[in-house]
């Protein structure tokens, strides 16, 4: 049960960010961001740490752990590319 929680709560955040992308039509400039520069991901999520009280601890967070963890980044651009696909 608790396993199945955390497992769902990435992908909620996924779609809340991607939504938010393709309202702005940046997903497509994000996906290749992140694809371009996986070598300053951990860069950026320094980064995020860093300015997280002027961005919003908890969303600046939730960032940079995507940024650190390099298979959930990959997940993330892949269901990025695949809403861009789909959507």
């Amino acid at each position: 049960m608790l396993y199945s929680l955390i497992m769902q709560t990435p992908h909620q955040e996924w779609s809340r960010w991607a939504t938010v992308l393709q309202h702005y039509h940046l997903d497509g400039l994000t996906a290749w961001v992140l694809e371009a520069g996986g070598p300053f991901a951990l860069l950026g999520a320094q980064a995020l740490y860093f300015f997280r009280s002027f961005l919003g601890p908890e969303r600046a967070d939730s960032w940079a752990r995507v940024l650190e963890d390099e298979s959930e980044l990959r997940g993330f651009l892949t269901y990025l590319q695949s809403r861009q696909i789909h959507g």
